[in-house]
């Protein structure tokens, strides 16, 4: 009786800590995804609207009340462009 108890049991559980562990390694993988997504183009102004130099930010057009900003020594306002290709469009810092 015993026996015939573990023999039922122990396919089930180790059916379902393979899909606990596929479950969790996919949400790993998706959080990651998410994470790369957030990177987008944002452009350093220089000396007018249209000088812009591009660089890869974590940024968001969404208002936060924190500017996006470079992280250098003398951090610089990140910029996003309008349609006519210039680059004062305000970028945020995005809520974590």
């Amino acid at each position: 009786m015993k026996n015939l108890k573990l023999q039922t049991v122990l396919p089930i559980a180790a059916f379902l800590l393979a899909g606990i562990g596929a479950f969790a390694t996919q949400q790993t993988k998706s959080n990651e995804s998410i994470k790369d997504a957030a990177l987008i183009d944002g452009f350093i102004r220089h000396s007018s609207s249209t000088d812009c130099e591009e660089i890869k930010v974590d940024c968001t057009p969404v208002s936060t009340d924190q500017l996006c900003m470079t992280e250098e020594a003398t951090p610089q306002q990140v910029w996003q462009k309008n349609g006519v290709g210039q680059c004062i469009l305000e970028l945020y810092k995005p809520i974590n």
